[in-house]
């Protein structure tokens, strides 16, 4: 029985090293990828911490942990993450460049070894993400949230400082709004009518719709834009505002609440960049 015992805590740790190891070389794939690293990063540390935390309370394995519906779905939403990864990053491992002398005896091998390690070590990564998730997640205890004036007015006092704030830094420093390489690119389709997926279709057309309603009231390019960054600001305040009146309705610390909206507040830059 005590050998039993060992041999299922070198099964443990192999398989530990295994998924950090398959973890890391995903991530050190995903350097090379022409989209914002610290997405990535962001999600493979999240990862790490969670290959951890179910080592510990013995879930690595979900086999018998969980019911046959929770382990499809957590199997399913793993699968899924890692497709759209795998396949949003399809250069890696379909535009490869290798040394002349091994182009046509290993780049097939190579190809296969990439899309292995792309679906492997996304796989795992996702997986340990679902299953820190669906763990801490049945520790809730749901109840119905009472509603008072004292909520509503959390409500309106976060919106109105959000949406003031953010005027404030647009038209004193940032005016029209902050473009980027991707935003740059859509500006340019809906103004020379030629449109692709490479940014959502659907984004882009929202942002146009505003533009054109823009140009027509102030005829000016940059008013325009300005108008899409102002409808940006009342939409993510309310979203943010609501956010912090829920955080409230779940009785947490009033200290806890006020850095909620000083957070919003202060974080300029992601809510008018067009």
């Amino acid at each position: 029985m005590k050998n039993l015992f060992n041999i299922k805590r070198l099964d443990d740790r192999a398989f530990l090293i295994i998924q950090l190891v398959a973890i890391a070389l995903w991530g050190f794939q995903l350097l090379s990828s022409d989209a914002y690293y610290v997405n990535y990063a962001l999600v493979i540390m999240i990862a790490v911490v969670c290959v951890y935390k179910n080592k510990e309370v013995g879930e690595l394995h979900i086999r018998g942990k969980y019911s046959k519906y929770e382990v499809v779905i957590i199997n399913l939403f793993s699968i899924l993450f890692t497709c759209m990864v795998s396949f949003s990053n399809y250069k890696l491992w379909s535009f490869t460049v290798l040394p002349e002398e091994y182009q046509y005896r290993f780049k097939w091998c190579y190809h296969y070894c990439m899309i292995i390690m792309l679906f492997v070590g996304g796989y795992f990564a996702f997986k340990n993400i679902f299953i820190a998730f669906l763990r801490n997640i049945n520790k809730i205890t749901w109840s119905k949230c009472e509603t008072s004036d004292k909520y509503k007015m959390t409500f309106v006092v976060s919106f109105v400082l959000l949406v003031v704030t953010r005027l404030v830094v647009l038209f004193c420093s940032q005016y029209p709004g902050i473009l980027t390489p991707d935003s740059i690119n859509q500006m340019r389709q809906l103004l020379n009518g030629s449109y692709s997926n490479h940014h959502p279709f659907y984004h882009t057309m929202v942002i146009k719709m505003f533009v054109m309603l823009g140009m027509h009231f102030f005829n000016d390019i940059n008013a325009a834009v300005a108008t899409y960054s102002v409808f940006q600001i009342i939409f993510t305040s309310i979203c943010f505002a609501f956010a912090t009146s829920t955080v409230a309705r779940m009785k947490a610390p009033r200290w806890i609440v006020i850095a909620y909206i000083m957070f919003f507040c202060l974080c300029h830059i992601i809510l008018y960049t067009l």
